[in-house]
């Protein structure tokens, strides 16, 4: 029986090359391959690159555009979450619904596949993989994207560092933009981190920068 891997993201597929090469590098070396990730945006790049893979895949849809009543109730369920963990009600439910929007649509798709592994993509999904894998009784793996690479360690509107401590925020047009910046735009950001300290190592292969994804 060949081994079923779900991979799961919280972002679109076209901002996660890092999904995408894992997920085909584990179809090539023969595992049945699963992906799950949500979308609130345009997916025209999704499926053009979606339609190129061999892999299956499925999509949480909550574009307000597309599925206003979806994205209605995903937002109203992560504030109200948001607003109980700032109340200080201590559930690893709770936290995760704060932590990552449409987390319980993600978490029952995800739950209802028959993986073997479950492996997540940024931390805002590491409780659903968790959750999915406790659920069947297998185990789960973590992938931590190198959201700052060293080519996009500067904010795309000013050109400036971003400084340890300060959160940075990505686009869904590829635009990474520092925090004084990401007060001038209007649109919503696909990711947001906050820079937690930089290597010393010279190894131009090594990340410029770690940082720490602190909403979905």
């Amino acid at each position: 029986m060949t081994t079923r891997v779900c991979l799961l993201s919280p972002a679109p597929v076209w901002v996660n090359p890092r999904l995408v090469k894992e997920a085909d590098t584990l179809h090539a070396a023969g595992y049945d391959v699963v992906v799950g990730y949500r979308a609130d945006g345009d997916v025209e790049r999704d499926d053009a690159i979606l339609a190129t893979k061999p892999w299956r895949w499925h999509r949480i849809d909550v574009a307000r555009a597309r599925r206003p009543v979806a994205w209605i109730l995903a937002a109203w369920r992560q504030r109200g979450a948001e607003w109980l963990v700032r109340a200080g009600v201590p559930t690893s439910a709770v936290a995760r619904a704060a932590y990552c929007r449409s987390d319980g649509d993600l978490a029952d798709w995800a739950m209802a596949q028959d993986a073997d592994l479950y492996i997540a993509h940024t931390q805002p999904v590491l409780a659903v993989a968790a959750d999915a894998a406790r659920s069947r009784r297998v185990p789960f793996a973590f992938d931590c994207e190198d959201l700052l690479a060293e080519e996009l360690a500067r904010c795309s509107d000013c050109g400036r560092t971003p400084l340890i401590g300060e959160h940075v925020h990505l686009y869904e047009s590829a635009d990474l933009v520092c925090e004084l910046c990401r007060m001038i735009r209007r649109e919503a950001p696909v990711l947001s981190a906050q820079v937690t300290h930089r290597l010393g190592s010279a190894d131009r292969n090594d990340p410029a920068v770690v940082v720490r994804v602190s909403r979905c």
